[in-house]
């Protein structure tokens, strides 16, 4: 079975309806087939604690991609309202450094939830 990006899936998710659907389709009879049924034992395997390891170390990726973008577009945008002689003052500024604290501290905790934030339902500071 082809794997697709989280990102992938959602621009066709968002944009392209049919061609997800398709996908869809095609991955729910994949899971039927013995292979299919492979993946899954072997997904079960996992420890419970190579599983929560996998959740944290692919939210470290998708954080790091985000805010990686994040800076990107927020540099790109910044030169542009530069350029066309929008932003400039200290209000701005201020503005701009706590929308990009709220951006950063949303694209490092609000992707993965509850699954980071707590084990076994009791948070890390408990």
């Amino acid at each position: 079975m082809i794997k697709h990006s989280s990102a992938y899936l959602t621009f066709l998710f968002l944009f392209k309806r049919s061609r997800f659907l398709q996908l869809s389709e095609r991955h729910l009879k994949w899971i039927g087939t013995p292979e299919g049924m492979a993946e899954k034992v072997k997904v079960r395997k996992l420890s419970q604690s190579g599983s929560a390891s996998n959740v944290i170390a692919s939210a470290y990726v998708n954080s790091f991609w985000l805010v990686f973008g994040a800076v990107l577009l927020g540099g790109f945008a910044g030169q542009l309202l530069v350029a066309i002689d929008c932003l400039n003052g200290a209000n701005a500024s201020g503005v701009a450094q706590y929308l990009g604290i709220a951006l950063l501290l949303w694209a490092t905790f609000g992707q993965v939830g509850w699954a980071i934030q707590t084990m076994g339902g009791t948070s890390y500071p408990e």
